[in-house]
């Protein structure tokens, strides 16, 4: 806390400060009132911009902290998030467009984008989040999934169903590449949550699979399928 004389002093300081402004301001044809407004207006931007370049800098030095906070006020706060996704969409006209046509000509991006969709619906529906980005959680690159996968025609299909995991505990082992396949609209929709065949698990680590399921729950195929893998 100041003292009454350091007080004293301030005071006294800004009384010549006021002078001459009003000395400089009639000097000039201007009004004393208007330009101590101005110069108040001035120093709120500045301080304003002050305080921003210090929450920037200091969100940049606690990013870690800053994305987890996010992400759960985005779990928490799903309409406003949209609300906000729609408002950016319909100002930002160009860049939709140009989003719209990389997902049409590049193929890894429109893959990682549908896996991303897929798995954001299934947290919301759970209640669960992810802790790390979609690709981490599947456990390599696009490209190298899009080699694996073959395709990005049709659906991508979860071998062993999301709704077979616990979504929070569990989730490193449902959304890893070894877990997916494309099947068409009509078998992934008949598929459902239902568990996979004995051939459509050959390539899922035993590792990887649900807890308490075994090999011996598994069918053979599906009632009106040609093949344990193809409805056709």
């Amino acid at each position: 806390m100041k003292t009454r004389a350091e007080r004293t002093e301030n005071a006294r300081l800004n009384r010549a400060k006021n002078k001459k402004m009003a000395e400089d301001t009639k000097a000039k044809g201007g009004f004393f009132c208007v330009a101590k407004l101005m110069e108040k207006v001035i120093s709120k931007v500045k301080s304003r911009a002050n305080d921003r370049g210090r929450a920037l800098e200091w969100a940049k030095d606690n990013a870690e902290y800053v994305n987890e906070k996010n992400r759960k006020w985005a779990h928490a706060n799903p309409d406003k998030v949209a609300d906000k996704q729609r408002r950016y969409r319909k100002n930002n006209p160009e860049l939709l467009a140009r989003e719209r046509e990389k997902y049409a000509t590049n193929l890894e991006h429109q893959l990682k984008c549908r896996l991303r969709a897929r798995l954001r619906y299934h947290w919301r529906k759970t209640g669960a989040s992810k802790d790390i980005n979609t690709m981490a959680l599947v456990g390599c690159s696009p490209s190298e999934l899009l080699d694996r996968l073959g395709t990005v025609k049709g659906q991508i299909d979860h071998i062993f169903p999301l709704a077979r995991y616990d979504a929070a505990a569990e989730q490193h082992k449902m959304t890893r590449w070894e877990n997916l396949q494309m099947l068409t609209f009509e078998e992934n929709n008949e598929k459902g949550a239902r568990l996979p065949t004995k051939a459509m698990v050959a390539n899922v680590p035993q590792h990887l699979w649900p807890d308490g399921v075994t090999y011996d729950m598994l069918p053979d195929i599906y009632p009106g399928w040609s093949t344990a893998l193809n409805k056709h």
